[in-house]
């Protein structure tokens, strides 16, 4: 059986899914065809033969079948997307399919018959991919920080937390300054003493740098190979760094491991976990999808071959410096779904595209399953405080207060 995925936004009146339905009922006349599954653009993949993109070519769905075709509106077609055109097996437009060009039989059951050789002839496709512990290779972890003394503990935990084995992870913090009262130094060094399998190289600025001039600094000192952002304010699970590692090394952008350049140098998400440490509310930033790559990616997700970098360095900007590093490089690049990435932190002293709900949305949400200990730390720490109060449903409720 070949299984197919509709993949398209599902918020939208759409009767292009319909047509496009109707296209494979005639093809299981001739192929062994299982029944489509439809996706949400947001929702999690499982892996499939075929993704019929409808509409919006989804980046981040192409790895997640052996061969993607495209079904394109040109009345709702974005310029920026058409970085992603070559990516697709298969372009079909709506026109043709209100046609109903019997040549569309022909090609769509080529490309299923492309798809099945596509297999693996032993074993399954892991995606996600899987990278074991013992199979880590040696990461640097980028980190620029500025008056940021008290968060840097998030940092602290993130990488004592990780199931990354701590003998192979260079952690390369870039701090610059204008008052040395809240500098992290001291903080840094400590952590170096008392984690000392952790090779770390504090690398500190007199006076200010931009985001993009201090990133640049800490891959330029980085001594591995692969690299990882990981931003001082942020929350990376567990799983976080071994995921996008296995993502970087064994996955393949398009699902084609035959093809030479089926590897990716860059990985990233665009989608991502959001928390509020003032407010106290979770969200999901999703960014708008006409958007370009360049102007969807989160940096703090980066994780690249340094031989990425080499050949192009970030702008010295202090906002968005990851658009023009991908812009034009789209090839290069590989999206991760978000889940055990990252949950991003917004707080006062924080500045970010990425936006929590307005100020009159009341729903608590999720709190992303932080044990409580670990919500009463990081709201501590941008000086707020958390209480519990009452009972709903047999169960607490937090309470997040100024502090």
């Amino acid at each position: 059986m070949i299984q197919c995925n509709f993949v398209f936004d599902k918020t939208a009146p759409n009767t292009t899914v319909g047509l496009a339905e109707d296209l494979l009922k005639q093809l299981r006349a001739t192929v062994n065809l299982a029944k489509a599954r439809h996706y949400d653009l947001k929702e999690p993949l499982a892996f499939g033969d075929i993704n019929i993109h409808v509409g919006i070519p989804s980046f981040g769905s192409i790895p997640w079948a052996h061969s993607n075709v495209l079904i394109k509106d040109e009345k709702a077609w974005s310029e920026e997307w058409n970085a992603y055109l070559p990516f697709f097996d298969g372009l079909v437009t709506v026109a043709d399919l209100v046609a109903k060009k019997p040549e569309l039989l022909v090609s769509m059951k080529a490309l299923c018959d492309s798809a099945v050789k596509k297999r693996p002839t032993s074993g399954v496709v892991h995606c996600p991919p899987i990278l074991t512990v013992e199979d880590c290779p040696p990461i640097s972890v980028v980190t620029p920080t500025y008056n940021r003394r008290e968060l840097m503990d998030i940092a602290f935990h993130n990488l004592m937390a990780t199931d990354y084995p701590k003998n192979k992870i260079e952690w390369i913090v870039i701090e610059d300054n204008e008052d040395s009262t809240l500098m992290a130094s001291e903080k840094v060094v400590n952590f170096q003493v008392n984690n000392p399998e952790i090779q770390v190289k504090y690398v500190p600025i007199q006076g200010r740098m931009t985001i993009g001039q201090k990133r640049n600094i800490g891959v330029e000192n980085a001594t591995n190979e692969i690299v990882l952002f990981m931003d001082d304010d942020d929350h990376y699970p567990v799983t976080s760094l071994r995921r996008r590692v296995a993502w970087l090394t064994k996955g393949y952008r398009n699902a084609d491991a035959s093809m030479p350049d089926a590897r990716a140098s860059i990985a990233f998400c665009t989608t991502i976990a959001l928390y509020d440490l003032v407010r106290g509310v979770s969200a999901v930033n999703v960014p708008p999808w006409g958007l370009g790559l360049g102007k969807r990616i989160s940096e703090a997700t980066l994780t690249f071959y340094k031989s990425a970098w080499l050949s192009r360095k970030f702008d010295d900007v202090n906002v968005a410096e990851g658009e023009t590093w991908i812009t034009g490089r789209e090839g290069l690049c590989l999206e991760m779904p978000p889940q055990q990435v990252i949950v991003a932190f917004t707080h006062r002293g924080n500045s970010s595209s990425r936006r929590v709900p307005p100020q009159d949305v009341k729903e608590i949400a999720c709190f992303w399953g932080f044990p409580k200990e670990y919500l009463m730390f990081i709201h501590k720490l941008a000086g707020i405080e958390v209480e519990e109060e009452g009972k709903k449903g047999g169960k607490k409720n937090k309470v997040i207060k100024n502090a």
